[in-house]
């Protein structure tokens, strides 16, 4: 399942994209990811370690379909980089939470306004 959150920060407290990637580096710890810039140069993407998993694996029917090898979290910005997307693309549970962990600590500390994807 892959999500969008919106980080919509205040025109006193806009970060540049420098620091939203070394806040998602600290989040994690240097060895926790990997960075790329996105296609556009309006973003990065961070690579998390490992491969797409399913917690209910040993305890359902269900298969995932994962169209990925990796895990990774596109960072990017909207309207003069005043709201940052954080965006999954048909990622597993694990990443998800990430984003949506990471989606709240940017918020509070910049007192943004978030909107976390349902």
């Amino acid at each position: 399942m892959g999500s969008t959150n919106y980080v919509r920060f205040k025109e006193d407290r806009t970060p540049c994209l420098g620091e939203i990637q070394d806040i998602v580096e600290d989040y994690l710890g240097p060895e926790m990811g990997t960075f790329e810039p996105t296609k556009n140069g309006k973003g990065f993407i961070m690579v998390l370690p490992g491969k797409p998993s399913f917690p209910f694996e040993r305890h359902s029917e269900l298969k995932p379909y994962f169209p990925h090898d990796s895990r990774f979290i596109e960072f990017g910005t909207i309207y003069e980089g005043k709201t940052l997307t954080i965006t999954t693309r048909q990622a597993d549970e694990c990443t998800n939470a990430i984003a949506d962990g990471l989606s709240r600590t940017l918020a509070r500390f910049y007192g943004a306004e978030l909107e976390l994807a349902s």
